[in-house]
């Protein structure tokens, strides 16, 4: 069996900072890891059903440890440039420090496409990864909302 996970960004952008970089890197993580996503199954788990034991969401997790074909849609990197306070409280001194908000922008109507073969999950693991997607509020920083 397969499992396939489809995901639209309907305010047109993806943040995410690779993991082996800074945040000011100028650097977006795209596609979405593995790692990425099983940390916002089990965020999602945690947060939004607390009731659900974890060792429940475990097994889904590691079952979608391998890594997922993924479908791409068409997308433009770009990035905005804030110049943020930094003051020395020592001298006195106020100034400005650049930094970049890097992200993918996405068509709305288009679907990111990830797909994990040969997976085995049973009908009861299928129905909770289908609530836990569904839970699902961002993904990557929490300006990146989604709908999956």
């Amino acid at each position: 069996m397969s499992v396939t996970l489809r995901v639209r960004f309907p305010h047109r952008r993806y943040h995410a900072t690779p993991w082996d970089q800074a945040a000011n890197s100028g650097v977006v993580e795209w596609p979405p890891s593995p790692w990425r996503l099983a940390r916002a199954f089990l965020a999602v788990a945690h947060i939004k059903h607390p009731d659900t034991p974890i060792a429940d969401v475990l097994p889904i997790v590691q079952a979608l440890a391998a890594p997922p074909v993924y479908w791409l849609p068409r997308t433009l990197r770009g990035h905005t440039r804030h110049y943020l306070p930094k003051s020395s409280q020592r001298s006195g001194e106020n100034e400005t420090q650049l930094t970049f908000d890097s992200y993918v922008s996405i068509d709305p109507a288009d679907e990111l496409v990830i797909q994990w073969v040969d997976v085995e999950l049973t009908d009861a693991q299928l129905e909770l990864l289908s609530e836990l997607v569904a839970s699902l509020a961002y993904l990557g920083r929490a300006e990146s909302a989604v709908t999956a």
